[in-house]
């Protein structure tokens, strides 16, 4: 027993241990297709024993591009989300933002995750034939609160959010 801890808390070389990439910024970069429309650039984090990539980055990305449509005023209070499916590291996520519900003080956004696997490409894209596979693989449910200012008075009648006095 002693050397089955031994073996899996002390890797027997540096060569056993994959080290997620240091570089967070280049991690998180995403290119603009539309304005509800994202896609990943940088090839996602797959730990050696993982059949996927690490769900942190799914995580991590789906706030960062919901938090892209939201005013700086607004800061995420919730997150709820849901792996679905497996992906690959070999194909980009894309990432498609809904706007669900914008209130004066409380923001929603519905994050779905895709990824295209097609064996047709046309400058390293999918072409969108028939026999090209769409599988969406986590999805994401994010709200958004407005920052309050110490001292601000907030008054919810009925369960609206519209009322606000400073």
């Amino acid at each position: 027993m002693d050397k089955l801890v031994d073996r899996v808390s002390k890797p027997s070389s540096s060569s056993d241990v994959q080290l997620p990439p240091s570089d967070f910024g280049a991690l998180m970069s995403l290119e603009k297709i539309n304005a509800n429309h994202y896609r990943s650039l940088k090839t996602p984090f797959k730990p050696a024993v993982a059949r996927g990539v690490f769900g942190g980055h799914l995580l991590a990305q789906s706030l960062y591009v919901a938090s892209k449509t939201v005013p700086r005023l607004y800061i995420c209070n919730n997150m709820q989300a849901q792996f679905l499916n497996g992906n690959t590291d070999s194909v980009p996520f894309h990432y498609l933002i809904e706007m669900v519900r914008d209130g004066s003080r409380y923001l929603v956004r519905s994050v779905r995750v895709f990824q295209y696997i097609s064996s047709h490409k046309r400058n390293g894209r999918p072409c969108g034939r028939s026999e090209d596979k769409t599988t969406l693989v986590f999805t994401a449910l994010v709200s958004f609160k407005k920052i309050e200012e110490p001292g601000q008075i907030v008054i919810v009648k009925d369960g609206e959010d519209e009322g606000v006095e400073k």
